[in-house]
């Protein structure tokens, strides 16, 4: 099976699998299972946010109902791996019934409590993401964006270590301002 372009793990399968009811409970845990890197959601906003490989982007656009589609969908693949007969039938039926708009949105709600953020979480990093990095301010380090950054904005500017500035400095040797903690 297939997530986020990648081949899904055995460990990551049988641990969805084994633990997950056939309930929106279930789902909400399935969900989680198969997206819980990739989601977080926030009850000061009551917002989800979505990790994009640069930034925890606010999903404005219904993302999170993507990901609980594809979620039900995944209950099918459970299906086809199951040995019991009688328990794919089962698994079959819930797939079905899984697909109506009241299942999805019960699904994601469930979820809401799995993966939280508080808003005091996002954006507290001395970072500023761009298209191709983050740039620490207070060290001039230049990290990938990392989730556990929980970085929200980025600058549409790429940063390039080559490019000077006025003067002929080049960007990299600039010192930043000390920031407040």
């Amino acid at each position: 099976m297939v997530v986020g372009g990648q081949a899904a793990q055995p460990a990551l399968l049988s641990k969805v699998y084994q633990r997950c009811q056939l309930t929106p409970m279930g789902n909400g845990e399935r969900l989680v299972g198969w997206f819980g890197d990739a989601i977080r959601y926030c009850h000061d906003t009551k917002s989800w946010f979505i990790w994009d490989t640069r930034r925890w982007a606010h999903d404005r656009v219904g993302r999170i109902d993507r990901l609980a589609k594809a979620t039900v969908r995944f209950i099918y693949g459970e299906a086809a791996m199951e040995h019991d007969d009688d328990r794919c039938k089962r698994l079959t039926s819930w797939a079905r019934q899984s697909q109506s708009r009241r299942q999805i949105q019960e699904m994601v709600a469930f979820a809401t409590s799995e993966v939280p953020v508080q808003i005091e979480e996002l954006d507290r990093q001395s970072f500023l993401s761009t298209p191709s990095t983050a740039l620490s301010i207070s060290h001039r380090r230049h990290p990938r964006p990392r989730p556990q950054d929980f970085l929200t904005k980025i600058s549409p500017v790429a940063f390039d270590p080559q490019e000077t500035c006025r003067g002929g400095t080049p960007s990299s040797a600039l010192r930043w301002p000390a920031t407040r903690r």
